[in-house]
């Protein structure tokens, strides 16, 4: 968990070299990753499940969303969604990024959809 948190995809470049010097005798020894396989395992692999996993743990609970809309500097409006529940899997409360969308402008029913978009993922 360590590296998955504190650790920059770049690292990933390295890993094919390490792997090919730790585990000559593995399958491991064949592993062929750098940035942009990594990033695309993580956006369209890892974090749908991830989301999913977190909605359905959710889906009963009592929960807090957290929005923050803004722009950046390309005028693009984003809406930063968090959420916050007491999971009984893992019996304690969470707080976790869900997602980032971008919204076509600030409207109410923009954002409802931007939310929905997230939870439906």
């Amino acid at each position: 968990m360590f590296v998955s948190a504190h650790c920059s995809i770049i690292a990933v470049d390295h890993l094919s070299e390490l792997c090919k010097l730790r585990f000559s005798d593995s399958k491991s020894r064949d592993l062929r990753v750098h940035r942009t396989k990594c990033t695309n395992i993580i956006k369209n692999v890892l974090v749908p499940n991830f989301i999913k996993e977190i909605v359905s743990d959710s889906r009963d609970q009592q929960n807090s969303l957290l929005l923050d809309e803004s722009t950046d500097i390309s005028v693009s409006k984003l809406l930063g969604i968090s959420i916050r529940y007491y999971s009984r899997s893992s019996i304690t409360i969470i707080s976790t990024f869900l997602g980032l969308v971008e919204l076509e402008d600030g409207t109410a029913n923009n954002i409802v959809n931007g939310i929905k978009e997230i939870l439906l993922y």
